[in-house]
């Protein structure tokens, strides 16, 4: 926690502002925030963080089909886990159930 209140790696890091990051004012140092931290002393809680956004993510898919909310341009990206610079937009369709 205390690395993310440097003020020399993030501006304003007392003030809660998680949409810098979207906004890509992290800085060079944008994988300095070790959320769960690493190695023995990692967060006793990642485990269960995962498991509910694995829960969520299943309750998601099962009562939403995900699509392009409009024309997404094609851009190379050497890693699938990045952002995309031009962004994604994605629409949620509520499924109808007993159809298909």
């Amino acid at each position: 926690v205390a690395l993310g209140l440097d003020p020399n790696l993030f501006s304003h890091p007392h003030a809660f502002d998680p949409e810098r990051y979207a906004r890509g004012e992290h800085g060079p140092h944008g994988a300095a925030l070790a959320t769960f931290g690493a190695g023995p002393r990692i967060c006793v809680g990642l485990r269960l963080a995962e498991t509910e956004l694995c829960a969520l993510l299943a309750l998601l898919l099962r009562r939403f089909e995900i699509e392009p909310a409009g024309p997404a341009p094609r851009e190379w990206c050497a890693v699938t886990n990045s952002p995309r610079q031009s962004g994604l937009s994605l629409r949620l369709v509520p499924r109808e159930w007993g159809k298909g």
